[in-house]
């Protein structure tokens, strides 16, 4: 029975190093158990052995790791009979290849087990592709008895710092961010299901929202609220497992900072127009309700809000880390999709070795080592039916969320712009006005001419800032793609009986497209720059 080690007897972050164990590859001269275990012993350090079965007789290699307290997991191959013992197994699907099941093992594995290099020892061909595979990914390649832990540099979290469960984000400075941008969009978007949906009442309960402190949270999201009932892998329905935390706090720190660098630009803007309305007040005085200080002072105001939010956007980053961190998250989405279905996503399959990671790399290299901490999934079945029911759940979620993403922005979107070209046409008219009776009273066209198109522009710079086009195009792409595939599960769910094949093949075609929208969209932001202008 495998002892894994004691949690309390782990350091403060345990992260998993994977060792692979490949009994192929050692021919027939089996690895040397005491070595083995001589290169997974590690004080103070969390090491698994995973072993990727090719014959029922390599069982009892692994069975005697265990004994010596070391993780061990187990993947059989499709079609192998289950053996009788204590280890975590998990077992290819029916018709898996070959090509499949080496980008499994090599995703959730940090090390490869080799035999001594030998000239005597003949490789057969798909010995050889696996281990150039391993060679093209940079997986260290580590003999028996060697030390199985490299140096390896930890990755600076992504998320520090935008957590909102840290304890320097008071209770009040959580629920203040995102309350001015949503507040804006649900004004522009209002009622914008229609009266069919009864799109009335719900705009009116989202703006309700936005003033209250009770239903203001920082919530992650990652499934409709029966996932749990309906996920196969029961070791990720626990909230502790690192699959689960990686991805709330990767997505709770997304949607945080999402919130503050939204409401940066609707507030920057915004301001550059007030400040624009203040200096015409101040200068009309005839119009002075306060003295001309006051109006000065105001248009300094303004001007400094935008130099504060520019600064402190530049300096701490604020772009490149809420979008790493949405990114990360999105892949974890997609990564705990396929592992019950024992698919892996293309983001697990690239290689480990960047010289200079950005912060989508780094997000990218803390998605891996979630997955590896991972590992294996405890599946709960090996039916089908109930696979194609969990990538059911999981795919009509992201259709609905992208029909009403594309929709809603669409919508605030389309008002927005012709509240811009109202506010041209005024000023417009006022200009011609004045053109046409020169000697009219003109004491506070200025106003009109210079404020309202000051306000326009700040309309046309929230859109392109906040890349409402292009979301929309992307949520728009994206629902196409999806929508078919839907279809063709809830086919196959009505069938009864659907082919593993069929349903691990819907489940590659559904990351592929998610993965596409989140890489398009990430390529896109990182693109916009927080500055002055």
């Amino acid at each position: 029975m495998t002892n894994p080690p004691n949690r309390a007897e782990l350091p403060r972050h345990p992260d998993t190093t994977v060792v692979l164990l490949a009994p192929e590859l050692f021919g027939t001269t089996p690895p040397d158990t005491a070595a083995l275990i001589a290169s997974l012993t590690r004080p103070h350090l969390r090491v698994r052995l995973l072993v990727r079965l090719s014959n029922p007789g390599d069982l009892t290699l692994a069975e005697a790791v265990a004994k010596a307290r070391i993780e061990v997991q187990v993947l059989l191959p499709a079609g192998m009979d289950v053996p009788a013992t204590a280890l975590p197994l998990a077992q290819m699907p029916s018709g898996s290849t070959e090509a499949q099941t080496n980008d499994l093992t090599l995703a959730l594995a940090d090390r490869l087990f080799v035999p001594e290099p030998t000239s005597a020892r003949p490789l057969t061909k798909p010995v050889q592709d696996f281990l150039k595979l391993a060679a093209d990914l940079h997986k260290p390649f580590i003999i028996p008895g060697a030390p199985a832990l490299l140096h390896k540099e930890r990755l600076r979290g992504v998320a520090n710092g935008l957590d909102p469960e840290r304890w320097f984000w008071l209770p009040p400075l959580r629920c203040l961010p995102g309350r001015p941008e949503q507040f804006l969009l649900e004004l522009f978007a209002f009622n914008w299901k229609g009266r069919r949906h009864d799109g009335f009442a719900e705009s009116k309960r989202k703006l309700r929202k936005c003033f209250s402190f009770k239903n203001w949270k920082n919530e992650s999201y990652f499934a409709p609220g029966n996932w749990k009932d309906v996920v196969t892998d029961r070791a990720a329905q626990d909230s502790s497992q690192p699959i689960v935390a990686g991805f709330d706090r990767l997505d709770r720190s997304a949607l945080f900072g999402s919130r503050i660098h939204r409401d940066f630009a609707w507030i920057a803007y915004l301001a550059a127009a007030f400040a624009v309305l203040f200096a015409v007040l101040g200068s009309i005085e005839s119009a002075r309700i306060f003295p001309e200080k006051f109006w000065s002072g105001a248009e300094l105001t303004a001007l400094l809000v935008i130099l504060a939010i520019t600064g402190i956007s530049r300096l701490s980053r604020l772009r490149d880390r809420w979008t790493a961190c949405r990114f990360g998250a999105e892949q974890l989405r997609i990564a705990r999709m396929c592992l019950p279905l024992m698919v892996v996503p293309a983001a697990l399959c690239t290689d480990d070795s960047v010289p200079r990671p950005t912060e989508s790399q780094r997000a990218l290299a803390r998605v891996k080592r979630v997955v590896r901490d991972q590992g294996l999934p405890d599946l709960r079945t090996r039916e089908p039916l109930e696979a194609a029911h969990w990538l059911d759940l999981i795919g009509s979620d992201q259709t609905n969320y992208h029909l009403e993403n594309h929709e809603k922005l669409e919508c605030a979107e389309r008002r927005m712009v012709w509240l811009t070209g109202f506010l041209f046409a005024v000023a417009l008219g006022v200009v011609g006005w004045h053109f046409s009776y020169p000697d009219s009273e003109g004491r506070y066209s200025l106003i009109w001419t210079a404020a309202m198109p000051a306000f326009a522009a700040a309309m046309h710079g929230v859109t392109t800032r906040l890349g409402f086009v292009h979301r929309i195009q992307l949520s728009l792409e994206a629902e196409v793609e999806l929508t078919p595939i839907r279809d063709d599960l809830k086919a196959l769910i009505t069938g009864g009986a659907p082919d593993w094949s069929l349903v691990r093949d819907l489940a590659k075609r559904a990351a592929d497209a998610m993965a596409r929208e989140t890489t398009s969209w990430h390529s896109q932001v990182r693109r916009q720059q927080d500055d002055l202008t």
